[in-house]
Formats: C-alpha cells, sequence, structure tokens
C-alpha cells in the first residue's frame, strides 16, 4: 500500500518537476555553456573566458552594481524594518480595522500592471505630478524625479518598496500571531515594558521570518530591471541602471548576447550563494 502511495505522489509532483527542469534549470546551465561563446546572429565562436575577463573591465558594470547596492539598501530598511515597525502598530489595533487597512492598501496591487505605471508616472511627474503638486503647497521648487541624477534611483527603489511592504506586513503578522501570548503576559507581570517586550521577546521569536524576508529582500533588489526599464530607460547618465537592466542592454540592445550571458551567470551564482547562506543562518534559528 505505502508503495503504490509512493508511485502515486511521484507521478502527482512529475508535471511540476519536468516543467522546473525545463524551463529553470536546463536554461541555466545551457546559459553557462553559452557564456563562454562570442554569439552572432547565425554562429557562435568559442572564446573561453574573454566575456568575464571583459565583464570585469568594463566599468558601466561597476557603476550598475553601485545603482543595486542603492536599491538593497532600500528594500533591507524598507522590508525589514519598515514593515516590522507597521505590522507591530496593526497587531496591536483592531484586528478588523487592521484587516480593513489591510486589503485597502493591497488592492491597487491588483489593477492592471499598466494602470499602477500611469499612476506613479503622474505622481512624479515634473510639473503637474502628484508629489510636486504637493510639494508645491509647501512652497518647494518641483523636482525632476525621473530626470535628476540623485532622485531617479531613489524613486525606482521607492515604487517597488510599496509594491512589496504589504505582502511582507503580512508575512510579520502571521509571525505576529503564531507567538505564545502566555509568554508576553508572563513578561508583563514581571514588571517589563512593552519596548522591552518587543525587544527583548517578540523580536527574537520573529527572527526566522525576518531572515525569510530579509533574503527575499535581497533577491528583489538584485533582480530590479522592469522599473529603470519603464520609468527611466536606466537614465539618466545611467543612474537607474541596476545589474539585470545592464544585462538586458549588453545582451538585447548592445548585441553583445556573451557578456550579457556571463552577467547573468555570476548574478546566478552571487544569488545562490546568498540564498544558501541566508538558509542555514534560517534552519539554526528554526532548530
Amino acid at each position: 500500500m505505502r508503495s503504490h502511495t509512493r508511485w502515486w505522489g511521484a507521478l502527482m509532483v512529475l508535471p511540476a518537476t519536468l516543467f522546473i527542469l525545463v524551463f529553470g534549470i536546463l536554461p541555466v546551465f545551457y546559459s553557462l555553456w553559452l557564456s563562454f561563446y562570442d554569439i552572432g546572429l547565425a554562429s557562435r565562436t568559442y572564446i573561453g573566458f574573454q566575456n568575464y575577463v571583459k565583464l570585469i573591465q568594463e566599468p558601466d558594470l561597476w557603476d550598475s552594481i553601485r545603482v543595486t547596492s542603492k536599491f538593497v539598501v532600500v528594500f533591507i530598511f524598507g522590508e525589514v524594518v519598515v514593515s516590522y515597525i507597521i505590522a507591530l502598530g496593526l497587531d496591536r489595533l483592531n484586528k478588523t480595522f487592521a484587516g480593513i487597512m489591510l486589503v485597502a492598501y493591497r488592492v491597487p496591487g491588483l489593477v492592471a500592471g499598466i494602470a499602477t505605471i500611469a499612476v506613479w508616472r503622474w505622481i512624479f511627474q515634473t510639473h503637474k505630478g502628484g508629489l510636486n503638486l504637493l510639494l508645491g503647497r509647501l512652497h518647494i521648487p518641483p523636482v525632476s524625479w525621473f530626470g535628476n541624477v540623485t532622485t531617479a534611483p531613489w524613486a525606482c527603489a521607492f515604487i517597488i518598496f510599496t509594491t512589496l511592504l504589504t505582502g511582507h506586513v503580512l508575512l510579520y503578522m502571521a509571525a505576529l500571531h503564531q507567538v505564545n501570548p502566555e509568554i508576553i503576559e508572563a513578561s508583563r507581570l514581571d514588571g517589563a515594558n512593552e519596548l522591552q517586550i518587543i525587544w527583548h521577546i517578540i523580536t527574537p521569536l520573529t527572527q526566522p521570518m525576518r531572515l525569510y524576508i530579509l533574503l527575499g529582500s535581497f533577491i528583489s533588489a538584485l533582480q530590479v530591471w522592469e522599473t529603470p526599464f519603464f520609468f527611466t530607460g536606466g537614465g539618466p547618465l545611467g543612474a537607474s541602471t541596476t545589474v539585470m537592466y545592464k544585462i538586458y542592454q549588453e545582451g538585447f540592445l548592445g548585441g553583445e548576447m556573451g557578456i550579457g550571458l556571463a552577467m547573468s551567470v555570476v548574478m546566478a551564482l552571487f544569488t545562490v550563494s546568498l540564498s544558501i547562506f541566508f538558509m542555514k543562518k534560517l534552519k539554526v534559528h528554526l532548530v
């Protein structure tokens, strides 16, 4: 009976396994193989590690890494810290009201992507945008959010930050609901104030979820390309060109498919290494 059940289980997961193998794992190894070639329209020539050498020597790559690091800073602080603070606040409110607030914030994310892009374009528009209209009431001159070297990457990072924020708030609230209320009550009886309870009890007990969100935030920051693509085109002067958008520029716009693939391989290896590191940390905390 157990053998029969085992075979049925393997048969049920076979389609998903084949899908992951064909569309997830095999393309990675194929990209690794092609990264050692100079790829033309109808031919390819083996050049060994030359694509990787060019990659290291290319100054634009290091500029894109610096831009990506800005997204990493925003995502780590925003998604790990700000979402935790919001979750703590909502957890102490009326549960019904907290649920309504989360749903109300989440609904715009269900709207079609093109409509969301149009709204964000209006918010950050230079002359008649919502944000500059607000600044005008405070007698602050308008800012070219997507046309300024300083503000463009931070504006793009803020857009993605607000998109991911609610999901991480929900995850934190789920973790907060798993904290044993008897521990909280016992600490209050021992004279602990609210801040001490949060810092010494709730925060350590929700650490596994924090590590999970930290890993997700890191990976999300490393994979940013659609926001620069739609809003800035990587500009101005490459100020919002992330590593993933640089891969797109090299491979599809510049015709340097080999260098683009080499960059993809490096990013994949870095992401996998980072994931393994965080998964080990997460396992330690779970144990």
